[in-house]
């Protein structure tokens, strides 16, 4: 993340630096870098709880495959593809590890939804603000 926010500064130094070369007015300038930099905080956030709910799903991701490595041939599967286990506590153990990985994929698949919607957004408000010419 710190070399990304590293990135996205010196683009706006640029940016900056050859705006007077365009022959546009401070005040275009300003409304532009305005709305990057609004843009910006929005898409650094999203990403950042993105990146965080995509490492927490490996985990559990990860934790889950150790499990049934760690039971290789302890279980078998079912002509339906559920995973059968000699003991109750190894199926318990199975079941926590399947719900939280689930539930951490579904986290994933929503903060993506979010993300498609802001994108939608920022699109629509770049239209508008073509549109009034600003």
């Amino acid at each position: 993340m710190p070399r990304y926010l590293a990135l996205l500064k010196a683009e706006r130094q640029k940016i900056e630096a050859s705006a007077p070369s365009l022959d546009v007015d401070k005040a275009t300038v300003n409304s532009f870098l305005v709305g990057l930099d609004q843009g910006r905080v929005k898409n650094l956030t999203l990403s950042s709880n993105i990146m965080h709910a995509q490492s927490e799903f490996y985990r559990a991701y990860g934790n889950y495959v150790a499990f049934l490595i760690e039971e290789f041939g302890v279980y078998n599967v079912d002509t339906n593809g559920r995973i059968l286990f000699a003991q109750k506590q190894e199926t318990d153990r199975y079941n926590i590890l399947s719900v939280e990985m689930k539930a951490k994929a579904l986290r994933v698949s929503a903060l993506d939804d979010e993300r498609k919607k802001l994108e939608q957004q920022t699109q629509q408000e770049k239209r508008e603000r073509f549109g009034n010419g600003k």
